[in-house]
């Protein structure tokens, strides 16, 4: 308990020390405008992109905002990339229903009298599961305990509403795809 409350301690500690905000500067961007012997005067300078000292103010207090919430950006890329990888990905993305027979045994007799007397039995049970599409003459891959040899009906049903009836190629237990 006392080595829980040290490594507690120890964590608030650090982590108090740590601040998410980096300091503002309070050095505001001055432009200085030296004249020298024989330099022309400013009636006498082309017209060229000059910046004010305003302009310059406004870029470093938009670069400090940005640079204050750079988890904002972070996040906005990742859901970015998490909304592009599934438009793409998100059509070959199918669900399987399978429907198979399942042994089991049944007691028919009385508990008592007859307890090693156990009638085998068969019924039907329906799963559901998800697959994706790799190729375009439809082959599925699914997980091997979602469609197995055992199964009786393997239905697929693709984003789009379309429903098919699939028959099982192949399957590997060990690794668990079918």
């Amino acid at each position: 308990m006392a080595r829980i409350v040290t490594i507690f301690l120890f964590l608030s500690l650090l982590l108090g020390g740590c601040d998410t905000k980096e300091p503002q500067s309070s050095l505001q961007p001055v432009s200085h405008s030296v004249a020298k012997e024989g330099s022309q005067s400013k009636k006498d300078q082309p017209d060229g992109p000059s910046v004010s000292t305003e302009e310059s103010a406004a870029a470093i207090q938009d670069e400090a905002e940005q640079q204050e919430s750079p988890g904002i950006s972070i996040d906005n890329s990742r859901r970015t990339a998490i909304t592009n990888a599934v438009k793409k990905a998100g059509p070959a993305v199918v669900s399987i229903t399978v429907t198979e027979l399942q042994r089991g045994y049944k007691r028919e007799f009385d508990a008592f009298f007859f307890r090693y007397f156990d009638v085998p039995i068969q019924r039907e049970v329906q799963s559901v599961g998800s697959g994706f599409i790799i190729s375009e003459d439809g082959l599925v891959v699914t997980n091997e305990h979602v469609a197995s040899k055992n199964s009786k009906t393997i239905m697929v049903a693709l984003s789009d509403g379309n429903q098919y009836e699939a028959k099982l190629i192949g399957s590997d237990e060990l690794a668990d795809l079918s």
